[in-house]
């Protein structure tokens, strides 16, 4: 018994080594290298920390319905130091997330699914100049609009309701 074991454990690491040695793309998906033109690749807060350093705050790239900035991606990431920088170097607190609408986002439990995470993120950003009636200019149209027409549905209410009725107007 104890040498069917070792051969069904020799198999699998002969299959692993040659998944290895034949695709690095595939052994390595999970370890891609952060890039400031593919801000979702990063993993963790150092590697974006060190991949915007010294770039344009308002950096990004609009992806798959939502604007990878790097205050999008520091939200991401929940990298919160890393947002307050950006947004203090000029970063523009309403781009980012789905629809290019950080207030959008803010509103939903992806990715953290936690609320107080949200919630910490707003008190962040909204002294930046957040607002519910800056119009994106990747979707034209701005937060009231896209969650009136039903296109975004907000997981938490009462974050939207605050957005939409306070904050700033800028």
């Amino acid at each position: 018994m104890f040498v069917e074991r070792s051969k069904i454990v020799a198999c699998y690491l002969a299959a692993l080594l040659i998944v290895y040695i034949i695709s690095p793309s595939v052994s390595h998906a999970g370890s891609r290298s952060c890039r400031i033109d593919d801000l979702q690749s990063c993993r963790h807060c150092v590697q974006l920390n060190s991949t915007l350093a010294g770039k344009d705050p308002n950096i990004g790239e609009y992806y798959r319905g939502a604007l990878w900035s790097g205050l999008y991606a520091s939200y991401v990431l929940n990298c919160q130091s890393i947002g307050r920088d950006l947004l203090e170097r000029g970063a523009n607190a309403n781009a980012g997330g789905d629809y290019g609408l950080f207030s959008v986002t803010l509103t939903q439990k992806w990715p953290h699914n936690r609320k107080e995470i949200n919630l910490q993120w707003l008190r962040l950003i909204r002294t930046h100049g957040l607002s519910a009636k800056w119009t994106s200019p990747f979707s034209k149209q701005n937060s009231i609009e896209i969650v009136n027409s039903g296109v975004i549905v907000p997981d938490y209410r009462d974050i939207w309701e605050e957005l939409r009725k306070g904050g700033s107007d800028e």
